[in-house]
């Protein structure tokens, strides 16, 4: 337990000195629908198949395999919407997957494909990381294209408290002589209150921005039905959202948020876990 504790210490230390390092601008992609919205975004430890946009080292929940579709709308703006799909094979205690996104509309847009690996190192540790491609498009101006990597990592401290970290394109990229594509990190937690009631708690950074706190809770209401909601302390907006499991795998998400300075955004996210 030392040992492994050790090696996470230093692998969160690691990830602070690269994102302090990293250089990078703001970006309004933000994949994931419905998961990471219901949530105030703070999915440094989501589990099974959402993981694979926040942090794929929870990708080795599954049992077996994953699909999942996403949509959100930034804003109630048809400009600022991402489509997300991924999926995912569990072989062994390794995990396989693919995703692909899309953010904008034919004057602007950014697309995302990735191939993602996960693996348990120990009963207790995950690792996870993907091989991203990146794809500008400006009408009348052309596009371009950039290729980056993720890393995340998971722990289990006991039976109630997880922790983790994921940090994204660490490399910073360059997309122009004087931009870069945007190098985020987060580190977070995962508390099991009770049988019903789980809070995450995540610290996210993306250069040149300040922090942001951020908090959901997902409360079951019954077996088949639960409720999440949060707040992204730092941008003052709440987060709320149900989800509804259906017997068969299938499960389906709603996301809503306000922002009382820019307005509100709603997200949908349909998974199928077996």
């Amino acid at each position: 337990m030392i040992h492994r504790f050790k090696i996470l210490l230093g692998c969160l230390s690691l990830f602070l000195t690269i994102s302090i390092n990293c250089v990078g601008q703001s970006s309004n992609f933000s994949e994931g629908g419905a998961h990471t919205l219901s949530l105030a975004g703070a999915g440094s430890m989501f589990t099974g198949i959402e993981s694979i946009y926040t942090n794929p080292a929870g990708l080795t929940t599954l049992d077996h395999f994953g699909l999942d579709v996403s949509y959100d709308r930034r804003f109630n703006l048809s400009e600022l919407s991402t489509v997300s799909m991924a999926g995912v094979k569990k072989v062994g205690k390794n995990a396989i997957g693919v995703s692909v996104s899309r953010f904008g509309y034919s004057v602007y847009s950014e697309s995302r494909g990735g191939l993602t690996y996960a693996r348990k190192l120990f009963d207790k540790v995950s690792i996870g990381g993907s091989f991203h491609y990146l794809g500008y498009n400006i009408e009348n101006f052309g596009s371009t294209s950039r290729f980056t990597f993720d890393i995340g990592l998971q722990s289990v401290i006991n039976d109630k408290l997880s922790i983790g970290a994921y940090i994204f394109n660490p490399s910073s990229v360059a997309l122009t002589d004087d931009q870069d594509v945007p190098s985020r990190m987060s580190i977070g937690l995962r508390y099991t209150a009770s049988s019903k009631a789980i809070i995450y708690v995540d610290i996210s950074k993306t250069i040149n921005r300040n922090p942001e706190f951020k908090l959901g809770i997902d409360y079951e209401i019954v077996e088949a039905f639960s409720l999440r909601g949060g707040a992204n302390i730092t941008q003052s907006s709440m987060h709320f959202g149900p989800v509804y499991n259906l017997k068969n795998g299938l499960a389906i998400f709603g996301g809503y948020s306000f922002d009382n300075r820019i307005g509100h955004s709603t997200g949908l996210s349909i998974a199928y876990r077996k």
